[in-house]
Parts: C-alpha cells; sequence; structure tokens
C-alpha cells in the first residue's frame, strides 16, 4: 500500500559502549546500518596528525588463533570486555572477518560430511533448530573443544581419503600381475627387466605378447628399420600369448626395445627380487595388501562415523562464527574515535521510538533522529495489508520502487496477478492441485524463508483463482468429466450433462473469439490502471500538465474509438461522428498542450506529433493480452490429447490391463500437462506485469531495507525466552 517512512538515526556514545549497542542491535534487527565514509575521513586525517600512524594490536601473550578466540567471546558477550578492546585501534577487523570465513567454511564442510556419514531424520523441508540464548552464548567458551574436534575430524577424513588412494594404486598393483600369476621365472627377473644373465654386449629383455603371430610383427618392424642384432625365444605360452625372452646388442638393445614396444612386447611388470621371478608369491602379497588396506579404510570410516555426533556443535559454532562475523562488518562501518563512537542507520519509523527506548535504558546514549528525505535514496520496506504482503516478493524480483519516484504498486498488482494467472490456467483440477501444493507446504511442511512462504502463498491464491476459472470455462483436467462418462456408459442411452456446465461462463474451445475479446478488454482495463497510477505520480511530483496532456487524453481516445465502434453497429443511440471529434480533440490536447522543452514552435509541433505515435505501442500491448487465449487454449487442448489417449486402451472393450493403461497414461499426462501449464502461467502474468503494468508508469530502483540482525544457517536463536536476555526484547515488537 504504501513504501515504509524511515528514520534516520544516529547514536553516538562511549566507546567502551560500542560493542554492547552493536550486540543489541543485532539482536533486534532492526536498523539498516549505514557508513558515514565522510566522518570516518575526517576523524582518520584527525588521529593521524596527532599519533602519526594507523596502528593495530593483538593481545600481548598470545598467539592469532588464542587472540580470535578471545575477541570472538568479547564480541559475544562484550559486557565483560575491557574498555575500548574491540576499538578499530585495538582490532585487525579484516583478519578477524577473514578468519571467521575460514572457521565458517571449515565447519560447513564438517556440518556436509557429517550429514552424509549420518543422515538425520528430517522432513521435506529444511527446520533450523532452537537454540536458546544462554546455550548459543556459551559458545564461546567452547570454540577451542569444538574447533579441536573439527580438526581431528579433518584428520581422520584426510586419512580415509589418503587410504582410499592407497587401495587403489593397490588395486592396480594387484591386476598387472594377475595376468602372471603361473608364471615362474627363478633367479632370472630384476628390477629393471633384464635377465641378471645378460653381458656386457647382449642386453636380455623378458616381456609378454597378445599372440605368438606379434612376434612376427616385431620382427617385420626390426627388418625394416634395418635392425638385426636380436633374437627372440618364447618361454612360456599363456592362453593366445606368450612370454618371450628378446636378446639384443647393448648398443642397438634401446632401439630394438623401443620398435618391439610400439608392435605389441609389452615388459613384465617388476616384483621384488626376494620372489625370484616367482609371481603367484607375489600376487599373494598384493592381495594381502589390499585386504589389510580394506580393513583400515572400515576403521577410519566408524572413526569418522563416531566423530558425526559432533554435527550439531558444529552447526551450532559455525552459526556463532557467522553471527560474530555479521558484527564485526557492522563494527567496521561505524565511525570512530578512541573515545567515542558514531552509528547511523535507517529505522522503519514505527519502530524507531521502541528501539532508541530499548537500547537508551541501557547506554547512555546521545541520539539524533529525523525522517529521512527522498534525496539520501534511503532503503526501502514495503508496507501493505497481509493479503497483499506475499506479492511484495513478485515487486523485489522485478525491482523495488524508488521513493519519490515510484508508488508501491504491491495492493494494486494483486488482484489483477491472481486473476490473469487464474485465466491462463483455468482448470479445477490443476486449481486444486497447485492450491493442494502450497497448502501442504506452507501448513503442513511448514517451510522456512520469507521469500519462500511469501511465493507459496502467491501460487496458492492462484490455484484458487484457477479453480473459479476453470469452473466458469468448465475444465476438469479438461474434458475428463465427459471422457468419463462416455467410457463407463454413465446414464445408458441418455448420459447426464457435465456438472460444471451450471457454474459455465462459455466454452473457450467452442468460442475462442469471444475468449479473445474479452482478454483484450481485460488487458485495456490492466493498462488503464497503470496510466492512472503513472497520473497519480504526476500529479504528486507537482507535474499535472503531464498528467493531463499527455495521459489522460489517452482515456478519452481510446474511449471513444470503443464508443465510435459501437455506434457504427448500431449500440448507441448516438452519432458516431461526436466521439470522432471528441478522439481528434484529445489527438490536439497531445499535440499542442502537452510539455515541451523548446519553445520553437514548429519543433514543439514535431515532438507533439511523436507523442501520437505511441498509440501502437498501446495497440501491441493490448494484443499481448491474447496470450490469455494462447495459453488457456494450450492448457485444454492437451488435456483433452491425454484424455483422448488415456480412455483409447478400454474404449473397445473395458480389461484390467486397459483400465490400468488409462490410468497411467491419465495421470502422467495430466502431470506433465499442469507442470508445463503452470510454468507458462507463472511467466506470462509476470512479463503481463513487469512489461505492460509496470511499463506505464512504474521505474524501480529502490535499494531494499537490509536490518542488522542475527544471520544464522542451523539454528534460530530464542533471545526472547532467555531470563538473562542483557536486552529486554519486547514481545510484542516484530521484526521489520
Amino acid at each position: 500500500m504504501a513504501i515504509a517512512k524511515m528514520e534516520h538515526i544516529t547514536f553516538v556514545g562511549a566507546q567502551s559502549d560500542m560493542s554492547s549497542v552493536v550486540n543489541a542491535l543485532s539482536k533486534l534487527g532492526a536498523i539498516d546500518v549505514r557508513r558515514n565514509e565522510s566522518l570516518e575521513a575526517e576523524i582518520q586525517s584527525r588521529q593521524l596528525e596527532m599519533i602519526g600512524h594507523e596502528y593495530r594490536i593483538e593481545i600481548p601473550g598470545l598467539d592469532f588463533h588464542e587472540a580470535f578466540r578471545t575477541r570472538m567471546a568479547q564480541l559475544s558477550d562484550p559486557e565483560n570486555q575491557d574498555e575500548g578492546l574491540l576499538s578499530r585501534s585495538m582490532t585487525d577487523y579484516p583478519r578477524l572477518v577473514a578468519e571467521c570465513q575460514r572457521l565458517m567454511d571449515r565447519l560447513d564442510a564438517a556440518v556436509e560430511l557429517s550429514a552424509n556419514l549420518a543422515p538425520r531424520k528430517e522432513g521435506l523441508f529444511h527446520h533450523r533448530r532452537v537454540v536458546s540464548a544462554r546455550a548459543f552464548a556459551e559458545l564461546a567458551a567452547r570454540q577451542e573443544e569444538i574447533q579441536r574436534r573439527m580438526r581431528e575430524f579433518e584428520d581422520e577424513e584426510q586419512k580415509l581419503r589418503h587410504l582410499e588412494l592407497d587401495l587403489s594404486k593397490a588395486y592396480q598393483r594387484r591386476e598387472e600381475i594377475e595376468f602372471y600369476r603361473d608364471l615362474e621365472l627363478p633367479h632370472l627377473l630384476s628390477r629393471s627387466g633384464e635377465y641378471q644373465q645378460g653381458t656386457e654386449h647382449v642386453a636380455v629383455y623378458v616381456g609378454t605378447v597378445l599372440t605368438t603371430e606379434s612376434i612376427n610383427d616385431i620382427e617385420l618392424a626390426l627388418q625394416e628399420a634395418e635392425q638385426s642384432a636380436y633374437s627372440f625365444e618364447i618361454l612360456k605360452k599363456i592362453d593366445e600369448g606368450a612370454v618371450v625372452l628378446l636378446a639384443a646388442e647393448r648398443s642397438e638393445a634401446e632401439t630394438i626395445a623401443r620398435i618391439a614396444g610400439q608392435n605389441g612386447f609389452k615388459s613384465l611388470p617388476s616384483i621384488d627380487d626376494e620372489y625370484k621371478g616367482r609371481y603367484a608369491l607375489a600376487l599373494e602379497e598384493r592381495k594381502q595388501t589390499v585386504e589389510g588396506l580394506k580393513r583400515e579404510i572400515e576403521v577410519a570410516k566408524q572413526n569418522l562415523e563416531d566423530f558425526a555426533k559432533y554435527r550439531e556443535d558444529f552447526e551450532n559454532l559455525s552459526d556463532f562464527y557467522r553471527v560474530q562475523k555479521s558484527r564485526l562488518e557492522t563494527l567496521q562501518m561505524i565511525a570512530q574515535t578512541s573515545s567515542i563512537f558514531v552509528l547511523e542507520g535507517y529505522v522503519p519509523q514505527r519502530r524507531a521510538d521502541q528501539i532508541i527506548e530499548l537500547i537508551c535504558q541501557r547506554y547512555p546514549l546521545a541520539v539524533e533522529r529525523r525522517l529521512a528525505t527522498t534525496e539520501e535514496d534511503y532503503p526501502v520496506l514495503l508496507e501493505n495489508p497481509k493479503w497483499a504482503q506475499p506479492f511484495e516478493e513478485v515487486i523485489s524480483t522485478f525491482a523495488l520502487p524508488k521513493p519519490g519516484v515510484d508508488i508501491d504498486p504491491t495492493v494494486i498488482m494483486a488482484p489483477t496477478y491472481v486473476f490473469f494467472f487464474g485465466m491462463m490456467l483455468s482448470d479445477v483440477g490443476y486449481g486444486l492441485i497447485l492450491s493442494v501444493l502450497m497448502a501442504l507446504i506452507l501448513w503442513v511442511f511448514k517451510t522456512e524463508g520469507r521469500s519462500m512462504r511469501k511465493m507459496c502463498t502467491v501460487f496458492f491464491l492462484c490455484g484458487i483463482s484457477s479453480i473459479i476459472w476453470g469452473a466458469l470455462f468448465g475444465g476438469f483436467f479438461g474434458n475428463t468429466i465427459s471422457s468419463l462418462i462416455k467410457v463407463f456408459h454413465i446414464g445408458g442411452a441418455n448420459p447426464p450433462g457435465n456438472p460444471l456446465e451450471r457454474l459455465m461462463w462459455f466454452d473457450p474451445m467452442t468460442n475462442p473469439v469471444k475468449l479473445m475479446v474479452f482478454s483484450v478488454i481485460f488487458g485495456i482495463i490492466h493498462l488503464f490502471i497503470a496510466m492512472a497510477n503513472n497520473m497519480y505520480m504526476l500529479c504528486v511530483t507537482g507535474n499535472k500538465r503531464s498528467a493531463f496532456t499527455e495521459v489522460f487524453p489517452w482515456y478519452i481516445i481510446f474511449l471513444s474509438l470503443a464508443g465510435l465502434l459501437l455506434a457504427k453497429q448500431g449500440q448507441l443511440p448516438i452519432d458516431s461522428k461526436y466521439f470522432g471529434y471528441l478522439a481528434i480533440a484529445a489527438c490536439l490536447v497531445i499535440v499542442l498542450l502537452s510539455p515541451c522543452d523548446s519553445k520553437n514552435p514548429i519543433v514543439r509541433l514535431f515532438k507533439g506529433l511523436l507523442k501520437l505515435y505511441d498509440i501502437t505501442s498501446f495497440f501491441s500491448e493490448m494484443m499481448s493480452y491474447t496470450r490469455i487465449l494462447a495459453l488457456a487454449l494450450a492448457t485444454s487442448v492437451i488435456a483433452m490429447v491425454v484424455n483422448t489417449l488415456a480412455i483409447m486402451p478400454v474404449e473397445k472393450k473395458m480389461t484390467i490391463l486397459g483400465f490400468v493403461a488409462m490410468l497411467l497414461i491419465w495421470v502422467f499426462g495430466h502431470i506433465i500437462n499442469f507442470a508445463l501449464s503452470a510454468l507458462s502461467a507463472y511467466i506470462h502474468t509476470t512479463r503481463l506485469q513487469y512489461v505492460e503494468f509496470f511499463g506505464r508508469f512504474y521505474q524501480g530502483g529502490g535499494q531494499p531495507f537490509k536490518p542488522f540482525e542475527v544471520p544464522t544457517e542451523y539454528v534460530v536463536v530464542d533471545y526472547a525466552k532467555d531470563p538473562q536476555l542483557q536486552i529486554p526484547v519486547n514481545s510484542a515488537l516484530k521484526r521489520a
């Protein structure tokens, strides 16, 4: 209904209270903190003049990791911190933020691995666990313990990966000698693959060929290479291949061995000398190695599963660092001196008094507040009635309204969105499926996430609209009712009619022209609403002349053209020429009276005539609404085709097999048609809003309101119920 009014609030307080104030504001989640770069630059320049340099101090006597854990504990419980310990001059914020992110990534990886090792029984949608504020704060004292478990978990996981890699290599080493398990060449084969009896002038190699004919191929290749100082001997036949001995003159041995290798000669895999050429012994040893590695892997997996029980600790600490990272990033945005801090941000006006009271009743702060103006481009928060709030997600997906330039179109857009979606899907059965699915997600599975819930609510309402339009068009899974009456011969010679006929307005399949006409009429009304919004914004921004000379005349033109057509057909008791005069007068208003930045009358006339050319875009946009006809007919036609195919197996004779086939075709056919039709209805309804509707009045470009709050992935921190909560949170305060 409107863009929420924002107040710009500035808190000024003692440096010793800065972290406590930031901690409290994060729990309230109601202020969009902004950086004042000019103030920061001025403070920094003055400090540099005084001390001559910028400095960072870590906690004396502690290494970085110990200091980091100490800083996180102080940030989570700032009431007990030393004065100024988390000030900019005493803290390297970027390094702490980077360390938070690094630990979050490692903890998230541990969570994912734990989930794979020991899956938790969860519903269809992820739900975060509720953790008390006390338990969440106690994580500060457990950082080292949980980090140690995380490192041990990572070490075990790394050990398992190495063992699996070793097992893969062991499998390869076992398989490479599996073929030679019956081969024995005692005292002959060395590690190099040469016979130990080789002489100073003769090199001897032992290898295999796949077939004995390969020896002929090798000899032919050697002859072509003019090599003759060699000799082959078959030592043992194995299946179709053979183990062969290749002797060559040592001066030509490398060349001969290379040519032989290129033509099918493969050196025997080496085994240790202790096996004395007996491959069976080597194979047995390698099999034992494989079995040993398998046992070690099982032990490592069991150790990993034992660590998986700490999944909740990993989740909690990951969110703990996620919260502290958010607070550190906010601390970086605060202007600070050695003694005070200046925190600025935007708060919805309806919450400003409550937030200031809650913060100032505990900390001595100076507060400056003022109503945000459109000149400063303040963040946008939409405020609408409860029924329209889900459609804010459709707006934000396109672009939020720009303060001072746009109005919030949610309330205006929401009914038309549901209206057009229902017309496009227009089937009682498909509407029921859509609404039931969304109802299950919203109220049975209770999915989390504002955006998800909003879009599900939008589709739930669109499903209701589809049911209504389906009844008006007589569609229930297409013509399923009449098809069933035909298949099962209900009513005999006098079959009953479609029960939806009593509610039916008309059948688009038999009267598509009527649907096209009404689609265009509804489109014109939609465009007229957009033009009215444009006129309103022009008037609000002080440009009434444009509203009444550039926008309003188009109402006269189109209504006059409609009256002209009706009068020509004798539908109105008025001479059609008067409607023509009225349309011409409206055109003259656009050409002669609309604002122009030039005083040259010829230029003004030319630009006025160009504005009349906008009538082509009006007509193209009107025709764009005929997509309603196309989608409605497509849904019905495909549904009818599915029904026709479904009844074919039982059309002549009802059998059990035919009945099953009918059900399968009907179910799967309508599931596919429902998915395609619903997706198409969503895409084209959204397009009508974004292009045709918003294109007439909406600019967009607003920045979203992003409250500084407690960001968590796995848990919801319950601050309201914690008795030791330092900042009393009024349960009536709802998050903006």
